[in-house]
């Protein structure tokens, strides 16, 4: 009876480490996905509303779903209180401080800072046309993101329940 518990328990959590590796990429693409969302509301912002971006990026930060809001609300915040630094040390501060709330890599790490070094710096035009190119960015990294998601989700549970077995097999 004990056995038979305890290789219950060994198929359990071998299993549910397969799944927590398939939900944390999971994650990762909702992360990218609500990147890509803000950055579309704040072209919006910058080319339709031209609303002051402290505004613009709690407005936006408001809205998003996931902890890439973080981003958005804690830069505004910290343009609101006028420090005297600049947006770039910033908005790097604010990355840096949050990423390890979301489940985004170093390289949306770097791509978020390319970005922030623009922020605020040029005109409204060249704004524009830099976050289209950091969209394009994150649309490649979402379709890299879905198709890797589509290979790897059942080999991840499958290899759970197989390394939980083999586990099962190995001690007794």
């Amino acid at each position: 009876m004990l056995k038979v518990v305890g290789i219950l328990l060994i198929i359990l959590a071998s299993t549910l480490i397969g799944t927590y590796f398939v939900k944390r990429h999971l994650y990762y693409l909702e992360d990218l996905q609500a990147l890509l969302k803000g950055l579309t509301m704040l072209e919006s912002e910058i080319h339709y509303a031209k609303s002051p971006l402290p505004i613009a990026l709690e407005q936006i930060g408001i809205r998003l779903e996931t902890n890439v809001r973080l981003f958005f609300i804690e830069t505004a915040q910290e343009l609101q209180k006028k420090s005297g630094k600049s947006i770039f040390i910033i908005w790097k501060e604010t990355i840096e401080k949050n990423m390890p709330y979301t489940y985004l890599t170093k390289e949306e790490q770097k791509l978020l800072d390319s970005f922030g070094k623009t922020l605020g710096y040029l005109d409204r035009e060249m704004q524009i046309k830099n976050i289209a190119l950091i969209k394009s960015s994150l649309n490649e990294q979402i379709q890299q993101a879905f198709s890797y998601k589509n290979q790897q989700a059942t080999l991840y549970q499958r290899l759970g329940i197989l390394g939980g077995l083999l586990l099962i097999i190995i001690l007794l």
